[in-house]
């Protein structure tokens, strides 16, 4: 009242339709996230809620549609709350929950698609929750004369999907492998999932056995034997042997399920050449080099 006169003044207060849309974190570093959101309605800034082990901190933005927190405990879980105003906060907000953490481990790890050289791998993360920007997979080969392998493969964080597949390729036929993936984003990688155990489709092989010997074990027998073929190209499970022993008058086309074959009967001072060849379920691979051998000379 001013002079026995009222005077009164009516100010209205707006608050926002709309609710702020499509709230993401991302993970920055280990102590900081990035918010960012879209808005369909006109507003004058943002306050921005977030929560973890019952402590709730604020914090105020202008017009633009994302902040960076920072000073965060990492192995939290966040829940993030993102309200528009325009004089007055929006009543409710649009809540994302951030796990700020590395993720679970992958789950229900399987193959499909195996070929000679290839398999393609499916896996399963455990719930969307998990912020993942990379998976690795890492196959490591029967044949101890071979490395374990690594692929990483980035992905695009908050995707709808928890389900993922990636194909293998170039790989060694009738090689098993144990595979195991990961999954990662900046604050490190999860523990490996349980490992499987698979083997790639066989073919013929590609190598021959390799140091042939010939010993005598008596007067008129001799003992052929030889090295495994190269693990890396025997290409499946080896199941025998065939041999070619000859010279200019004979030859001798034999097997075995040895690494050995015993001869009787060879003609002493005479040469023979002499050639060994994998054998498979799928087929016969190639012969060795053949080497000469005189029978008695030099044995």
């Amino acid at each position: 009242m001013i002079g026995g006169v009222n005077y009164s003044q009516t100010v209205i207060l707006h608050a926002p339709s709309g609710l702020p849309n499509n709230v993401r974190g991302f993970i920055l570093s280990a102590n900081s996230i990035k918010v960012n959101w879209t808005n369909s309605s006109e507003i004058n800034g943002y306050v921005i809620e977030y929560t973890t082990g019952g402590v709730t901190r604020n914090v105020v933005s202008t017009s633009e549609n994302e902040i960076v927190l920072t000073d965060l405990s990492p192995m939290s879980t966040y829940t993030i709350s993102v309200y528009s105003y325009i004089d007055l906060p929006s009543v409710n907000s649009t809540v994302t929950v951030l796990r700020f953490d590395v993720p679970s481990p992958v789950t229900s790890l399987s193959v499909s698609n195996v070929s000679t050289t290839g398999i393609t791998v499916n896996w399963t993360i455990l719930s969307s929750d998990n912020y993942v920007t990379y998976y690795t997979i890492s196959y490591t080969p029967s044949c101890p004369q071979l490395s374990s392998v690594n692929e990483t493969v980035s992905v695009a964080p908050h995707q709808s999907t928890t389900t993922y597949s990636y194909t293998l390729i170039g790989l060694y036929s009738g090689m098993n492998y144990t595979i195991t993936v990961k999954a990662g984003n900046m604050l490190g990688g999860s523990k490996s999932s349980m490992s499987t155990l698979i083997q790639t489709e066989s073919r013929i092989p590609s190598g021959w056995p390799s140091s042939i010997q010939v010993s005598p074990i008596n007067s008129t027998a001799n003992r052929f034997t030889w090295n495994k073929v190269n693990c890396s190209e025997r290409n499946g499970l080896i199941t025998g042997y065939t041999v070619i022993i000859s010279n200019s008058s004979i030859t001798y086309n034999l097997t075995s399920t040895e690494r050995y074959i015993i001869l009787n009967d060879l003609v002493f001072g005479t040469e023979y050449n002499i050639s060994v060849a994998a054998v498979s379920s799928v087929g016969r691979g190639p012969f060795s080099h053949p080497i000469v051998v005189e029978i008695g000379i030099g044995m």
